[in-house]
């Protein structure tokens, strides 16, 4: 092995070996630039490579040699160096901009997205890595709903602050359905962190919601627990209003229905005091399926009344009424009243 190093060594004239001993110099300095190359950019890769062969273990080296591939096209090539080299240094924020660069280049925007906010979770100042997590975004599915925020935000000088922009795209990209590529944004989010706890708290409901349709009950449930400790400190009513909700339909997917029935009936109390007549609905329509599935209809019908009584006062919520008519149809079909059935279904079709 050490003759192979030796003869290795040997292949390389002056000009190679100096490269590699800057790059180590650079590297253990922890200076974070690119070094002199040649214009040829395949050129660029072949010193990389033999640099490598000496010095596998230099992360700066696998980096370097990742934005040549991209230069030259080769972008599984420029992937699989900008893991190498996040491997090595998993903290370091520019092997995770090499990496969001080489999957952009894929159009693998989701993960590319993934990568910058990871980047930023150690630099949250790097200007770049913020500037490219934007753009890609602008490349993304999100591009119809990111856009006009990015525009509001650009307007209230807001667009360069790193906790508010990875906090919304990985809000955004949660309200699209895409759980597994939020709930890594929203952690680095996390990680960047902020004084003002409204926006935090907004933070912790999402992280909530995200890890829920990821399927992670228990870290779910930490966060809506959060959540809501944080409305109650802030004495943010409608905040605690939305946590309640989140909570009971939490523990009722999950078969507790006496922490279920706690959640929904604060949530209904405090819509009633805030006048939300749509949480109103959600806390009745919730509480009567769970009087339903414990064989109490006549509860449940009670329930459905009344917020189908909510419902028709909101006036533009036809769906709401609906809901409400198909839900009371089933409790006097459970209680023998098929007269009274039909004519709910019935009403039900025609909204």
């Amino acid at each position: 092995m050490a003759m192979e190093r030796t003869a290795r060594t040997m292949s390389f004239n002056k000009a190679q070996w100096d490269f590699l001993k800057r790059t180590q110099a650079a590297t253990a300095a922890k200076e974070d630039e690119e070094y002199e190359l040649p214009a040829n950019f395949e050129q660029a890769i072949e010193r990389y490579t033999e640099a490598i062969s000496l010095d596998r273990g230099n992360a700066q080296l696998f980096c370097s040699r990742s934005a040549a591939f991209v230069k030259v096209g080769k972008f599984q090539e420029a992937l699989a160096d900008a893991e190498r080299a996040i491997e090595l240094q998993p903290n370091w924020a520019k092997a995770f901009m090499r990496q969001g660069q080489a999957l952009q280049s894929m159009q693998h925007y989701e993960r590319s997205m993934i990568a910058f906010s990871q980047g930023l979770m150690s630099e949250p100042s790097n200007t770049l890595l913020l500037n490219s997590l934007k753009d890609v975004t602008m490349l993304s599915p999100l591009k119809a709903t990111f856009g006009p925020i990015l525009s509001r935000f650009e307007h209230m000088g807001l667009a360069d602050n790193t906790f508010i922009i990875t906090s919304i795209i990985g809000q955004e990209m949660n309200s699209a359905g895409s759980a597994q590529t939020a709930l890594p944004i929203l952690k680095a989010a996390e990680a960047v962190g902020t004084d003002n706890s409204k926006l935090m708290l907004a933070l912790q409901a999402a992280l909530g919601t995200a890890y829920w349709r990821s399927g992670d009950h228990n870290n779910a449930l930490r966060h809506m627990g959060r959540s809501m400790d944080m409305a109650q400190d802030r004495d943010d009513r409608p905040a605690q209003c939305r946590a309640h909700g989140s909570l009971g339909s939490a523990f009722m997917s999950l078969g507790d229905h006496r922490q279920a029935t706690g959640h929904f009936e604060q949530q209904h109390t405090l819509a009633v005091e805030l006048d939300d007549g749509t949480s109103a609905v959600s806390a009745l329509s919730n509480l009567g399926l769970l009087r339903s599935s414990q064989s109490d209809y006549r509860g449940a019908l009670v329930c459905h009344k009344k917020a189908h009584t909510v419902a028709k006062n909101l006036g533009d919520e036809p769906l709401l009424q609906a809901q409400q008519l198909g839900h009371m149809g089933s409790c006097y079909q459970q209680l023998g009243d098929y007269e009274k059935a039909i004519t709910c279904h019935q009403k039900h079709l025609q909204l």
